[in-house]
This record gives C-alpha cells, sequence and structure tokens, in this order.
C-alpha cells in the first residue's frame, strides 16, 4: 500500500509538473498568471514560469509577476505561521490545522511553511498526550479512591444484576489504568521524570497493592529511592549551612532562610534522625535569634527610636506570625506613633515612650 502511495505522488507530481510546462506555451498566459494569483494559487503559477524561456514574447512581463508572486507567497506564508502561532496560543488547535491546510494548498513547497507545520503537529501531539495523561492521572485517582466503595455495594446486594454489571465495568477500567499506569510510571522513568513516574507508581499502588512487588516496576522504584535519599542528603547539608550561618550572627535574612528551610521539612515523607536533630537544633536558634532581635527593637524603643523599632519587629512577622509578644509590642507601637502624630499637629509637647517590659 505504501509504495503505491509513493507511486501516486510522483505520478501526480509528473502530471503536474507537465501541465505546467504546457501552460507555459499558452499565448495568454499573462492574464492565466493574474487569474491564478487572484485565486491565490501561487504554487501553480510559479511551477508554470518556471518553465517560460527568455524567448518567450512575454517574458520581462512574466518575469516580473514571478516576483510579485514570490513577495506574496512570501507574505502568506509570514502571516500564517504568526496566525497559526497565536492560534495556538488560544488552544485554537483546530482553527490552525485548517490554517496550515489551506495555506499548504497554495504554497506547498516553502520550506519554512512546511517546518512550521511539521513542528505545529509534533506540538499538538505533545499536547493531546498531556491531556490523556493528564485524564489518567484524574482517572487513577478516581479508581483507587471508588474501591472500597465498590466492595461495600457488591456485599450489600451481591447478586444485583445492576450491581453485579456496575463492578465488571468498574473491574475492566481498573485493570485498563492500571496498565496504563504501569507504562506510564516506566516511560516517565526512562525518561528522568521522577516526579510523573511518582505519580503514576503511587496511583497504581492505590488501584492495586501488589504493584509494589511488580518486577516491571523495579528500575522505576530504584531511581525513585536514590533519588529520595539524594534530596534528603542535599537537605541536611542545607541544614548543616544554616546553622553554621546562625551561629554567627542572627541577621533578617538568615532568620528568614531558616525559617523557609523549616516549613520545606514537610516536603519529606520521613527524615532520619540526623535530620530530625539537626531541624531540632536549627528551630532552637532560630527561636533564640527571633528572641535577640525582638529584644534589641524594644531596646530603641526604649530609646525613643519608635519607629526603627517598629520596623525591626514587623520585619520579624513573616518569621514569626504566631508570637503574640511580637503583635502586642507593634500594636502598641503603633497606638503610640499615631498619639506622637496627633500631640504634633496640636503642637503639643511630645513625651518620652514609657519602658516596655
Amino acid at each position: 500500500m505504501t509504495f503505491l502511495r509513493v507511486v501516486s505522488v510522483i505520478a501526480l507530481s509528473l502530471l503536474l509538473s507537465n501541465c505546467a510546462y504546457l501552460h507555459s506555451f499558452d499565448a495568454n498566459l499573462p492574464e492565466k498568471i493574474d487569474q491564478w494569483v487572484e485565486e491565490e494559487k501561487y504554487q501553480k503559477a510559479l511551477n508554470t514560469l518556471e518553465h517560460v524561456k527568455p524567448d518567450n514574447d512575454n517574458y520581462a512581463l512574466l518575469m516580473r509577476k514571478k516576483e510579485q508572486i514570490l513577495h506574496l507567497a512570501d507574505k502568506l506564508e509570514q502571516e500564517t505561521i504568526a496566525s497559526a502561532n497565536r492560534l495556538v496560543a488560544r488552544n485554537e488547535w483546530h482553527k490552525a490545522s485548517q490554517l496550515y491546510e489551506e495555506t499548504l494548498k497554495k504554497i506547498p513547497e516553502h520550506e519554512k511553511l512546511r517546518q512550521s507545520h511539521a513542528g505545529f503537529l509534533d506540538k499538538r501531539q505533545a499536547y493531546l498526550e498531556d491531556l490523556e495523561l493528564r485524564l489518567l492521572i484524574k482517572k487513577g485517582a478516581w479508581l483507587g479512591n471508588s474501591s472500597d466503595l465498590y466492595r461495600q455495594i457488591k456485599n450489600t446486594v451481591p447478586g444485583n444484576y445492576q450491581t453485579v454489571s456496575g463492578i465488571r465495568d468498574y473491574e475492566r477500567d481498573r485493570q485498563q489504568a492500571l496498565q496504563a499506569l504501569i507504562e506510564c510510571a516506566q516511560t516517565a522513568s526512562a525518561a528522568d521524570k521522577l516526579d510523573l513516574t511518582r505519580t503514576c507508581l503511587t496511583l497504581a499502588q492505590r488501584i492495586d497493592s501488589r504493584v509494589q512487588d511488580d518486577p516491571r516496576l523495579a528500575s522505576a522504584r530504584k531511581k525513585i529511592s536514590r533519588a529520595k535519599e539524594a534530596s534528603l542528603r542535599q537537605y541536611k547539608q542545607q541544614t548543616t549551612d544554616l546553622l553554621a550561618n546562625l551561629r554567627k550572627g542572627y541577621s533578617l535574612d538568615n532568620l528568614q532562610r531558616s525559617h523557609d528551610h523549616l516549613k520545606n521539612s514537610n516536603d519529606f515523607s520521613t527524615l532520619d534522625s540526623e535530620a530530625l536533630d539537626l531541624l531540632d537544633d536549627l528551630d532552637k536558634h532560630l527561636k533564640t535569634g527571633i528572641e535577640q532581635r525582638m529584644e534589641s527593637a524594644r531596646r530603641l524603643y526604649s530609646a525613643g527610636k519608635i519607629e526603627h523599632a517598629l520596623k525591626i519587629w514587623e520585619s520579624l512577622q513573616t518569621i514569626a506570625p504566631d508570637n503574640q509578644k511580637l503583635e502586642a509590642y507593634i500594636e502598641r507601637a503603633h497606638r503610640v506613633l499615631k498619639k506622637l502624630r496627633q500631640l504634633q499637629e496640636k503642637g503639643s509637647v511630645i513625651p518620652y515612650p514609657q519602658q516596655q517590659n
């Protein structure tokens, strides 16, 4: 069948070439060229003009028309590519496909257009595969969450026709999704897409716990395990580095980075004892640093540098959002500053702030 298609294409090309050759001898060729241009049959016109000989009475005129057609074809190519890209950006894939097909009929031999169309087809295929993958993940999650419900339905009315039919459909979907998720995990692992590998493995295991012993997924499980170990080693090293920086000084930057690092510990499902000890030490230093900065601001406040103190306290809010003492300091500073501004507007004597405990 493929051979016949190739032969057909070659035969058609020869036929079109012969037609173009015959058209090149037409006495009214300039008029025909104008008609083809009006119909945007640029390739037909160009193919015919390729066969025009210098001894043709209208040779100079036809060559000028050829230049004009080439310009129009190039412009059409550029506009098509730009419009198709805009359509793709709006996920209007079908319209973009139709646009390419219409233009390729007019200028099928323009290389940039053909390359752009090939790139479009690759991008569309990738988009479809992504949609199918997202659908598979949603379906896998639903199947995993529904297994207990189907089991309860079966136990409640085991002989009911609708129940048996529904469970049969569920089992079919379950097996199909399970196989697809296993293939997803294998493919993603081979491409080192470990997040996707982990997602597909997790969903497959929720559908069927026996998957964790499936030899087909041994390589994927090893990759995930190695990546997890490497990530934990890196996290512990980062914790060690942050501790070293905190011991040198409780700067706001060091405190903020330590706070963020502690929050990231939630990303690990399990932490070994070494990591837990390091994080506990980091947490203690963080709290000490916050207290020290709060105290230094309190002394500034007592010395009358209220705005300076308030700036320090407010900078600690993202690091210690639940610190009630900090919130009390900030609230008091705002009240005092408001009172001072009111007194300044009245021209009254500004009292010195009271010592904070």
